[in-house]
């Protein structure tokens, strides 16, 4: 893109009005140029910042896929694969899952230096588009309060009606109950469902 040119040799974050100027157009290009905007930010090349937007690397931010491990600990795996993992603290993840793709802002370095430290800024993709939960107990009326089985995802979630399916436990060789690899599209009578039983959910936004 021209756009990301400009943003490069800018010195500073810029706003819609700044950026049609400097490419040259109008009030009449505006649907495009905010088109422009939508997919730097979604690719991880730019980011907002108020009103504004800015290159990700001259604010010092690094975009990747984000590692959570059970212990809680999480890591950035950069798309520049010459750049090692950064650390990310527990309280720092925001509303990011293990898996999302996110921009990172570095804000310091942990184990002696050793290794960059940072804090989630925005996610740009979410890793996971359906995953299974554990149904923990009722909300009232048809929702329902569950739990990812993945210990990775350490989040609390309500689940509506037309969010899941419903799927019957399968054990692995271990006796450990694992979810099936194919389910049936189907919708899920909630009368039929008690806590303990693992759904497949597709949560909004």
């Amino acid at each position: 893109y021209e756009a990301m040119n400009v943003f490069k040799q800018s010195r500073k974050p810029l706003s819609l009005g700044e950026l049609e100027k400097r490419l040259g157009l109008t009030k009449r290009h505006r649907k495009f140029v905010k088109d422009i905007l939508k997919d730097l930010v979604r690719e991880g090349k730019i980011i907002k910042i108020g009103s504004s937007y800015g290159v990700v690397e001259k604010m010092n931010m690094v975009t990747g896929k984000l590692q959570v491990q059970r212990s809680g600990a999480a890591f950035l795996l950069p798309d520049d694969k010459k750049r090692k993992d950064i650390y990310i603290h527990t309280k720092n993840l925001r509303d990011a899952w293990h898996g999302d793709r996110v921009t990172v802002a570095i804000t310091g370095s942990h184990w002696g230096g050793k290794r960059e430290e940072g804090r989630v800024v925005r996610v740009l993709e979410r890793g996971k588009q359906v995953f299974p939960v554990r149904v923990i107990r009722p909300m009232g009326g048809t929702a329902l309060l569950c739990h990812p089985t993945d210990p990775r995802l350490d989040f609390g979630i309500v689940v509506e009606p037309d969010e899941a399916v419903i799927t019957e436990p399968v054990l692995d060789d271990n006796g450990r109950e694992v979810y099936p690899a194919e389910s049936v599209d189907t919708e899920v009578d909630f009368s039929r469902v008690s806590r303990g039983d693992i759904l497949l959910v597709a949560p909004g936004e």
